[in-house]
């Protein structure tokens, strides 16, 4: 066991870590400060996995396992850095959601779901998980719909949101805020992916 307890802490870091910063928006947009915390807990149970991994290799280098809880911190550092973790979770959650976020739009579209008076919805019990703080953005509910489900939503900073529209990406410049569309990028037919400058 104790011969294995690197490998086993390098593991350990790479599933923490990719789970954190899989869900890093979501934790930031509920719990604001507090959703850092375990952002910050898994960065530094990586450093210290990565430094048994390597004095590990070093200690025991004719031992092969050593070498694999160091290559297996190596790579949990270049994922963190290089893997599009907010892009993977956007197009995965698109296929997921779709079904139960088409019946969320219906239900604004027919009032089953009350909007407030700066366009915010909360969304119903069971169906939170489809926008990162529990909340969608209604732009528009008439004759056309323009939804917003938030990726990101800032504060004093860029916002991320995948939003529906009934039209093209044309009504969602008709629909643009004081916080200036930065880029829109189309998903599918009707959903697009949405930055903004707030």
């Amino acid at each position: 066991m104790k011969k294995n307890v690197s490998l086993i802490l390098s593991t350990i870091a790479f599933a923490l870590n990719s789970l954190c910063f899989w869900y890093a928006d979501i934790l930031i947009d509920r719990y604001f400060v507090f959703g850092l915390i375990p952002i910050v807990f898994s960065l530094l149970f990586l450093v210290v996995s990565l430094v048994l991994s390597v004095i590990s290799a070093v200690r025991y280098h004719t031992e092969m396992i050593r070498d694999i809880s160091l290559v297996i911190s190596a790579l949990t550092i270049v994922m963190l850095l290089v893997f599009p973790f907010r892009s993977a979770r956007v197009h995965t959650e698109l296929r997921l959601y779709e079904k139960d976020r088409l019946k969320v739009i219906e239900m604004i579209k027919t009032d089953q779901i009350a909007t407030d008076h700066l366009g915010n919805v909360t969304l119903p019990k069971g169906y939170g998980r489809l926008s990162s703080d529990g909340q969608v953005f209604v732009y528009q509910n008439d004759e056309e719909q323009v939804i917003s489900f938030w990726v990101f939503r800032g504060m004093l900073s860029g916002s991320v949101q995948v939003i529906y529209s009934s039209g093209d990406e044309s009504l969602i410049y008709g629909n643009e805020t004081g916080h200036p569309i930065t880029n829109i990028q189309k998903l599918k037919e009707h959903w697009y992916l949405v930055d903004t400058d707030y």
